[in-house]
């Protein structure tokens, strides 16, 4: 199965994408700058066309999209407006992804764990450092923290797999609780 992580942000967004398991996805991340007096829904849509731009070619065959489901928590109260935005964004890049896929006639399937569903307790400094040691071949060292963010995301939905494939018909977006 194709995997395509997300790491969305208000102007960069991090992203993994390639066969489930590998050891060489595609790693990066993409800027999308909002215009003076620009609507969120503009710049969400040019966050997507930007991702498709920045993103290499997406395998055939179902798709599992994973994105984390943004929570407010310590670093984030008083700042919901932007975490709001943020999310919007990482919606508009998702549903422009899956549109793209369901017009080939591929099927897609949409996880959003919480942090501590893909991540637990680990800090992401010891995460990126773990991601680092795992992916010697990506020569991580010039990432940021976003792609590195995407990354870990792209490696625990490829051990995600016993999830059921989505078919025509199915209800497009499951969480990772499972529930």
């Amino acid at each position: 199965m194709f995997v395509i992580a997300i790491d969305p942000g208000k102007v960069k967004v991090g992203f993994a994408l390639g066969v489930a398991g590998s050891r060489t996805p595609t790693v990066g991340t993409f800027t999308h700058r909002p215009s003076r007096g620009e609507d969120g829904y503009l710049l969400a849509t040019r966050a997507a066309t930007a991702f498709l731009n920045a993103a290499p070619v997406i395998g055939k065959g179902p798709v599992l999209i994973c994105m984390e489901l943004m929570q407010v928590d310590g670093r984030t109260a008083g700042k919901e407006e932007n975490l709001l935005e943020v999310a919007m964004t990482g919606a508009a890049i998702v549903n422009h992804i899956t549109t793209c896929i369901l017009q080939r006639g591929d099927y897609a399937r949409i996880w959003s764990p919480t942090p501590f569903q893909w991540k637990r307790q680990l800090p992401k400094k010891l995460m990126h450092e773990r991601l680092k040691r795992h992916y010697v071949d990506l020569n991580l060292t010039k990432q940021g923290h976003d792609a590195l963010d995407a990354l870990g995301l792209f490696s625990w939905a490829s051990t995600q797999l016993n999830l059921p494939v989505p078919f025509a018909g199915e209800e497009s977006v499951i969480h990772a609780d499972r529930r």
